[in-house]
């Protein structure tokens, strides 16, 4: 179930490529479609992967080794692969998006914090999931739930000192060729032992934008982070109650700070945007009771929740998303104890399926 991998980069890239050789055929069918969607033929579309690049020789080499390694052991394009995890940057150029459905993250404060995510994407995706554990040659041994063909930290990770990341995807205009989400939150794992320097890491690094990344360190200490091009922002806080609930903090498929609001991509019908505000409402509610706990079971009642009785999550409002009118539904869940050390993970649905216990290291 866990991929160890150790060593430098493109070494790291081959093992977990080797790992999930079983995966291979899934990932050889996302760098098709990747294709297809946006050929490096079109000129257009080679300049922004070729402006991608050059950026990330300088802001994160370490990806592209990654993607060089599963390259050599999955035997495929190393372009292809580097489209296929470009995919929502290069929608999000087109001024196109995804799903109206998407992933769930928040952060409890107390005596025994908890760093949650569930996972939203489309229900194939769930194969392709991957549990890494890594030692890197230099910086911080880190735990990640992670996606078979993608470098870094492709959803959500702790390393050996607790500090903890989630990532939400957000459509949106304000991108460009910074550091991606799975880039950053690897990085920030490798090199930061608390949620203030990881904050201070992101806000010091250009990013590529798309999305919200929740932190929380062994001391409790917890923040969301929105992440655009032009603008990467503090959204909340625990050192700052004012931005932050009483339980903690939270963030789904939208921005709310205003730098970033506005630059949201959706259709005139506002569909992600009411979806992600039904269930940033509900995981707010939840963080703001009066006397509230925040033990394990509350937390994986939470995540296991929908709206309505029907036992179905699909309508609005459901953190637990699934059913025949989503395109994009839970995959998985992740609940992190900063304090313990050990991922709670669920790979399917919270509100079926059961919980594995990994302890970060070994």
């Amino acid at each position: 179930m866990i991929i160890e991998l150790h060593g430098d980069n493109r070494e790291i890239g081959r093992q977990h490529a080797r790992g999930a050789i079983d995966m291979r055929e899934e990932v050889a069918s996302s760098v098709r479609s990747a294709a297809e969607a946006h050929p490096l033929t079109d000129a257009t579309v080679r300049a922004q992967v070729d402006e991608v690049v050059r950026a990330w020789e300088d802001l994160t080499p370490a990806t592209l080794e990654q993607i060089a390694g599963m390259a050599d052991v999955y035997d495929l394009p190393a372009d292809g692969l580097l489209v296929a995890a470009l995919g929502t940057y290069l929608r999000c150029l087109d001024r196109t998006h995804g799903p109206a459905e998407g992933c769930t993250t928040f952060a409890t404060t107390g005596s025994a914090p908890l760093l949650v995510k569930n996972r939203d994407n489309v229900p194939g995706f769930v194969n392709r999931q991957t549990v890494l554990r890594v030692r890197p040659t230099h910086g911080h041994q880190w735990l990640a739930l992670s996606t078979a063909g993608a470098p870094g930290v492709h959803s959500s990770g702790m390393n050996e000192f607790g500090l903890s990341v989630a990532d939400t995807h957000v459509p949106s205009t304000d991108v460009g060729p910074g550091v991606p989400r799975f880039a950053s939150m690897m990085h920030l794992l490798e090199q930061c032992t608390t949620t203030g320097e990881a904050v201070d890491y992101l806000l010091g690094t250009p990013q590529m934008g798309l999305g919200n990344l929740t932190l929380l360190d062994a001391g409790g200490e917890s923040a969301v982070v929105e992440c655009g091009y032009r603008s990467t922002v503090v959204a909340m806080s625990s050192h700052d109650p004012e931005s932050s609930t009483p339980g903690g903090v939270l963030a789904t498929n939208h921005h709310i700070t205003p730098a970033l609001a506005t630059c949201l991509l959706e259709p005139p019908s506002n569909t992600p945007a009411s979806n992600s505000r039904a269930r940033h409402e509900v995981v707010e509610t939840f963080l703001t009771r009066p006397e509230a706990t925040f033990d394990l079971a509350s937390v994986q009642s939470l995540v296991a929740s929908h709206v309505g009785d029907d036992g179905v999550g699909d309508i609005p409002g459901s953190v637990c998303q699934h059913g025949p009118n989503v395109r994009s539904e839970t995959i998985s869940t992740t609940i992190f104890d900063p304090v313990a050390r050990h991922l709670d993970l669920c790979l399917g649905r919270p509100c079926s399926d059961e919980y594995t216990r990994i302890p970060v290291t070994v």
